[in-house]
């Protein structure tokens, strides 16, 4: 997936700074491209890529932080 060579590092690095574990920030980015993955082969169009991806990511992270409450 061309996608995830072009953007896991620096979404990878985002998700570092926002959770500030690198086991949840590697999980965090995982559950993205799995995610998006899911999504296109349901065959859906996606026109920006990374934004969808940031989008994604920020989701799960909001997601986990209200796991935590």
């Amino acid at each position: 997936m061309a996608a995830y060579d072009e953007h896991a590092d620096a979404l990878l690095r985002h998700c570092l700074i926002r959770v500030r574990d690198r086991e949840i920030a590697k999980d965090i980015v995982q559950e993205t491209f799995s995610r998006t993955w899911v999504y296109l082969s349901e065959g859906k169009k996606i026109d920006y890529m990374r934004a969808f991806l940031y989008r994604v990511a920020n989701n799960l992270i909001v997601d986990g932080a209200r796991k935590k409450k």
